[in-house]
């Protein structure tokens, strides 16, 4: 199976099923740690100083900075400290992601896997996934309360989450994948 994977806030795995599974893209690395990503270990109340959550950014697999384009944190609307202005606590903040392929199989299985390594045990979240326009909600459960939004290198309670994507969905040439925050708090 084709993965792509969105790992520690987000590794994110596209793939496909094979012989073996393949993974064609990731974001971070599988290790229970938020380090390796932008604003890590504890820049979150910078997310909207650094230009995090607009429709309008994007991480370009292939050409972005890990360390610098991808933030270990993504806040919800509740989140006072991602707001802009005004709208402080109202806006949803989007991630998005930009990668292309020379050849989509069209017999193959994909899954889009998320790896997120702590939620807010107070106000859960719901996460909202995208790709190529069709989407899926999640109602993420609380997370370890260990303030892990502190230290993204401490302990939390992670949650995967699998999607399995018709062969269909993922094109030749350029696809994009989106998150967003539609209700509760951060997750990372």
């Amino acid at each position: 199976m084709k993965k792509i994977v969105i790992l520690s806030f987000l590794v994110i795995i596209l793939g496909f099923r094979s012989a073996e599974n393949k993974v064609i893209w990731q974001i971070g690395e599988n290790d229970n740690s938020g380090s390796e990503f932008a604003l890590a270990p504890n820049g979150y109340a910078k997310f909207i100083e650094k230009d995090f959550g607009w429709e309008d950014r994007y991480f370009l697999i292939g050409t972005s900075d890990v360390k610098v384009d991808w933030p270990y944190v993504l806040p919800g609307p509740g989140d006072q400290w991602g707001g802009t202005g005004g709208t402080s606590g109202w806006r949803s903040h989007a991630l998005n992601i930009l990668f292309g392929l020379d050849k989509a199989p069209k017999s193959r299985e994909w899954k889009l896997i998320v790896d997120l390594f702590d939620m807010n045990n107070k106000d859960t979240t719901v996460l909202k996934l995208s790709l190529n326009g069709k989407s899926w909600k999640f109602g993420l459960p609380k997370g370890s309360g260990k303030n892990s939004i502190e230290d993204s290198t401490s302990a939390g309670k992670e949650f995967v989450i699998e999607i399995p994507i018709e062969s269909e969905l993922i094109k030749t040439g350029g696809n994009e994948i989106n998150l967003t925050t539609l209700e509760g708090s951060w997750a990372h």
